[in-house]
């Protein structure tokens, strides 16, 4: 399963994807909604870890934004 963390918080964002990277996951990460941006442009997730509150967007309509 591939998996995207997109969180901002370095510390909770580094957690996240040290712990499921260890749990066997292959794991991007991003610290905004552009970076985010540009990981779905080039890769399909099974996942995305995402955070609400980002600097640049907000993640429920980030959400609403992402190709199914």
């Amino acid at each position: 399963m591939h998996i995207l963390v997109v969180e901002d918080d370095h510390l909770l964002n580094n957690t996240l994807y040290y712990n499921l990277n260890a749990a066997g996951y292959k794991v991007d990460s991003a610290l905004c909604k552009q970076e985010a941006e540009n990981y779905i442009e080039k890769q399909r997730y099974e996942l995305i870890v995402l955070d609400v509150n980002l600097p640049d967007g907000n993640g429920f309509d980030f959400c609403k934004e992402l190709p199914v």
